[in-house]
């Protein structure tokens, strides 16, 4: 049994995907693969075509719009992820990147290093407190319920949510506002985060028109998926000040270099929010171990989840 690892994963759960299979790096003998674990390569008809004997996807991770699940059902491949695993790291960033926006970490540092700033304190770095502010986020999931459990409890923001799946038993259950439109929260919030994934509902959802519902004074994270955001609206918007800052760990093309990395109000990472020992760790031996069972045809949950 050969599994094609697409990039490297915890070196504890290839260990284990390792003693319990024949783990190849290159398509040099193609006809051995059955199982694919991906990270972040696209898994397409073209992939497929080269994989004649190709009978699982493991998606190491929850996303799932790198891998073509419509194609993959066709030719009867199991298709499955590992979801809710990065949950505390993601949101742990979510948290990390509304700091950094709040106090201009970014700026301070640059300007600090570079000397361009020679005083203590200047009235140019003068950041804000998130304690009291409004949070909003537009999807809640897992992640999300994680970074609202952070930012109520421990900075005693006012949260809003608004999701298609959110109902009021569910916002009051986690203690916050449920809003009914997207522009309620737009309108509403001074952060607004992003956990949402990317399909033809969200594709480009934060345009033109959505940014410009937001306050001037406002801050955008996002931790889900580049192409959620239109990237020259918010390379505009962030350019005239129409909002206050923006933090992206995600771009529509990766890696790949983007002109929103030039603006001093923009912080942009190259997708690092599960990228923790602990989050890979999880995320790995879930992966491993539900490969391996399907592969000795185990039973396993086949089934996708967001």
């Amino acid at each position: 049994m050969a599994v094609y690892l697409s990039e490297p994963i915890h070196p504890d759960s290839y260990a284990l995907l390792k003693s319990k299979t024949e783990i190849v790096e290159d398509f040099s003998q193609p006809q051995k693969i059955e199982g694919l674990i991906t990270r972040n390569i696209k898994v397409d008809k073209a992939l497929m075509d080269q994989l004649p004997n190709l009978k699982i996807i493991g998606i190491h991770g929850s996303g799932c719009d790198d891998v073509d699940i419509i194609e993959a059902k066709k030719r009867h491949i199991q298709v499955y992820n590992a979801p809710y695993q990065n949950s505390a790291s993601v949101a742990e960033m979510i948290v990390m990147f509304m700091l950094a926006l709040s106090r201009h970490l970014i700026k301070a540092e640059y300007d600090y290093s570079a000397q361009t700033v020679c005083e203590l304190a200047p009235s140019s770095l003068m950041g804000q407190e998130l304690t009291g502010k409004t949070v909003g986020f537009i999807g809640v999931g897992a992640i999300a319920k994680q970074a609202i459990g952070i930012l109520k409890d421990g900075f005693k923001m006012k949260v809003l949510g608004y999701s298609r799946h959110l109902n009021q038993a569910a916002a009051n259950g986690l203690g916050i506002t449920r809003c009914e439109t997207l522009y309620d929260v737009l309108s509403q919030s001074d952060y607004v985060c992003l956990c949402l994934p990317l399909n033809e509902e969200t594709d480009h959802l934060i345009g033109r028109k959505e940014l410009e519902a937001m306050k001037s004074t406002a801050f955008l994270i996002n931790t889900s998926r580049g192409a959620i955001i239109d990237e020259e609206a918010m390379y505009v918007a962030l350019k005239e000040k129409k909002i206050a800052g923006a933090a992206s760990d995600v771009l529509t093309h990766e890696p790949h270099f983007s002109k929103l990395m030039l603006l001093e109000n923009m912080i942009v990472t190259p997708h690092l929010g599960a990228n923790t020992n602990e989050a890979l760790k999880r995320v790995g031996d879930l992966c491993v171990r539900q490969m391996i069972d399907a592969l000795h045809r185990r039973p396993i949950d086949f089934e996708v989840k967001e």
